[in-house]
């Protein structure tokens, strides 16, 4: 209940009320946190479902396509640019990365990593390869040479390990 004094609002006194035990409230651990599966929220809407109105309005353009078509086609016969552009794009459209070829060698070492890069920006500069195909293949390379620093990294701490077992733990420390 809120009361009134004056032109003040007091809000309700919740103190006093009695702890409702509805089912519909989010469960929680003892820790204060939500239990899995009830996170105190809806789901929200549907995934994949679509607005009443966007539905209304494809509806209405599916109807009259033939008519739009039509009509785009005669704006770009007179002359419209934008209407010319749009119907090149539909027709041909922009092509995406042509494929390209580059050689590489083997990349066994860190060092291999370098001389690859080198060969990827030859045929970039060449023009055998795009830039995207480039950035791809520098991104791959670069996995590659943390891949090998990883393995070598490792194979020195076993070989330190190795050592400091011959020489024993106190060893060590020297």
């Amino acid at each position: 209940m809120i009361t009134t004094t004056g032109d003040a609002l007091a809000l309700p006194q919740t103190e006093n009320l009695p702890a409702q035990a509805d089912p519909t409230t989010p469960q929680r651990l003892a820790s204060g946190r939500f239990a899995p599966g009830h996170a105190g929220h809806s789901p929200g809407r549907p995934q994949g479902s679509r607005n009443r109105a966007t539905l209304a309005l494809e509806a209405r353009l599916t109807a009259k396509l033939d008519a739009l078509g039509d009509k785009l086609v005669a704006l770009a016969l007179e002359g419209n640019v934008a209407a010319l552009r749009m119907c090149i794009d539909r027709l041909a459209p922009r092509p995406r990365a042509r494929p390209g070829e580059v050689e590489l060698q083997a990349v066994d070492t860190p060092e291999d990593v370098g001389q690859a890069l080198a060969e990827v920006i030859a045929a970039l500069a060449a023009g055998d390869i795009e830039a995207g195909q480039a950035k791809g293949l520098a991104e791959l390379l670069e996995a590659r040479r943390k891949d090998l620093m990883q393995q070598e990294n490792e194979r020195e701490t076993e070989a330190l390990m190795q050592r400091m077992v011959l020489r024993g733990v106190d060893g060590a420390a020297e």
